[in-house]
Formats: C-alpha cells, structure tokens, sequence
C-alpha cells in the first residue's frame, strides 16, 4: 500500500507548523536571556560610571577647600611681607584651579579628566536638570571665589582688603562646597534608582524566561515527545500485526501445499513465464521426477516428452478463463493414462 499525496501533505504541514512554533519560543527565550545578558552589562557600566563621576564630584569638594587654604596662605605671606611664600602658593592655587575646572567642565559638558590610577579618562555629561542646576550654582560660586581671591591679591590695602576679601572667599568656598554635596547627593540616588530600575527588568526578565523555558518543555513534551511515543507505539503494533499475518499466511500457504501434496491427481501449476511452481507427489509418482528437479523451471525443460501443441492450447485456454483444467494424457504426452 502507498500513501497518497494528500496523506504525505498533512504531515509535512504540521511538521511545518510545530517547527515554527518550536523557533518562536525559542527565539523569544534567547531574546529575553540576551535581553537579562545587556541589562547586567549596562548595570555594571553605569556602576562603574557612577563611581567615577561620583569620585570626580567628591574631587571638586577637595579642589575648592585646597584652592581655598592656598589662597589664603598667598594672603598670609602678602601680610607679613613673605613674597617667596605667597609666590609658591599663588602657583599651587592656579594648579588645584586648573584641575578643577577640568573636571567642573567635563562634568557638565563631558570630556577627558585626570582618573588618577587609570589615566586619562573620558566621562559623558551628567544628566538630570537637579545637577545641573546644583553645578551651574557651583560654577556661579567658583567665579565669584575666584574674582574674590584676584581682588585680595591686587587689593593695595593689604589689611582692610585682607579681612573684606577673606570673608568673600570663605562665603563662596562654603556655598560651592555645599552645592557640590548636592550634586553627590543626586547623582548617587539616581545611580540607586537606575539600578532598581534595571533589577526590577532582571527580576521580570528571568520570570518571564523560566515561564518560556517551561513552555519549551511542555511543548517539546506534548508536540514532538508524546506524539513520537504513540508513533513508536504504533509502530510497534503495526510491526507486530504484520508479523502475526505473516505467520498466518506462512501457516495458510504450508496447510495449502499440504493439501495439494495429499490429492491424488497430477497437479501442476506454472507462472506467467511458463516457470513451474506447483509439481505434487502425484505428479513425482507418476512422472517420475521430484520436485527439487523441475521447481522453477520451465515447462519445456522438465525431461517430459510434452505435446508441445497440445500443451500449449491447454495452457492458453487456462489462463484465458483463469480457472485449472482436467487434463488427459492421450494426445500431450505418451501412454500414461491422465493427469489433471
């Protein structure tokens, strides 16, 4: 038996269809396992960014209260007339004033800063309108530390300008050093924030994956596991049942040759090819040949003297009306009285 076209198409089409379902999911699980993969990669980035920004504000509240002392010690030195003094710190100051504003510029417009240990280092621009509220106040209040430390300096009342100017730059060292611990404050809560943010997606992205990975399984179990054990098992019966019809058939065709092999007329029975198939014990009795000898044989070769005309017609008329013949021996072979 062969299946038809038809019967073929049925199970192309859901072998199609369970394929694509199969990808979907999984698809969708690599999507979200890469998805869980890049949040964890942004994490760690932005921890690390946040560190170093954090670091580099922390900075600014140092650069100002140094810049402030070593202004104050230019002043000192004016006073009591040490000009190498106020010499050796005037040049420190306009250092600590340079790295600080290095650092104020990058973060509030990004650029490449001093990292310490690790170099050169390039930061982005803070974000979030609070901070840069807080550095521009912090940018209003360096200018004005800085336009007051000029003035004591070029100041020719050395002791009223002294006092006036010192309580300027004290006032504005203090207000930029606060809004700097603003701009720490802020940037750690948002760091806080954006790592909740990404733990609430990793939470969500790993439930959302085992939900997946158990639906992968199920289906993997319902559409290709299952259905191949009731195929097997099938299988298995299809096997059996055909084993069993030919242990029938094999039984049928031993009791039919052992039914031919018990009558007592001359049978024998030949294929389309003229190949003898059917030679009984009565056709050995009588012919005196066994069967081994004449077994797919043909006809004409049998060691009998056929009737060739007459055994022809015979055998026509046989296969013409599909049924056996009674035969005589008069007139297809010699004197052996008959045969069927």
């Amino acid at each position: 038996m062969t299946a038809s076209p038809a019967n073929n198409q049925i199970p192309r089409d859901l072998k199609q269809n369970l394929t694509l379902r199969f990808s979907s999911l999984l698809f969708l699980f690599l999507a979200l396992s890469g998805g869980t993969y890049l949040a964890v990669s942004f994490a760690v980035s932005a921890k690390e960014y946040d560190s170093v920004v954090t670091n580099l504000a922390g900075r600014q509240r140092m650069l100002i209260q140094k810049y402030t002392c070593e202004i104050n010690q230019v002043l000192f030195g004016l006073a009591v007339a040490d000009l190498d003094l106020a010499v050796e710190m005037k040049e420190a100051a306009s250092k600590t004033a340079a790295r600080k504003e290095e650092v104020l510029a990058a973060l509030c417009a990004g650029g490449e800063v001093d990292g310490g240990e690790d170099g050169r280092i390039w930061i982005p621009p803070v974000q979030g309108a609070d901070v840069v509220g807080h550095l521009e106040h912090v940018k209003t209040e360096w200018k004005n530390l800085r336009k007051a430390a000029i003035q004591a300096m070029r100041s020719d009342d050395v002791l009223l300008a002294k006092n006036e100017y010192v309580r300027a730059i004290n006032r504005h060292s203090i207000k930029a050093i606060v809004e700097m611990e603003h701009v720490v404050l802020l940037i750690q809560k948002q760091s806080e924030a954006r790592l909740r943010r990404v733990s609430a997606y990793m939470i969500c992205a790993s439930v959302l994956s085992a939900i997946l990975f158990l639906a992968v399984v199920v289906f993997v179990r319902t559409k290709i596991v299952v259905p191949l054990d009731r195929s097997m098992a099938a299988l298995e019966a299809e096997i059996a049942e055909r084993k069993w019809a030919e242990e029938a058939l094999r039984s049928a065709h031993d009791q039919t040759e052992q039914l031919l092999a018990s009558i007592n007329m001359v049978l024998i029975g030949i294929d389309d090819q003229d190949r003898v198939m059917l030679w009984n014990n009565a056709a050995e009795q009588v012919l005196g040949i066994g069967r081994e000898d004449v077994l797919e044989s043909p006809l004409s070769e049998c060691r009998v003297e056929w009737n060739a005309a007459n055994i022809s017609e015979v055998i026509s008329e046989c296969r013409t009306s599909h049924r056996p013949t009674m035969l005589a021996m008069n007139g297809l072979m010699g004197d052996l009285g008959s045969w069927g």
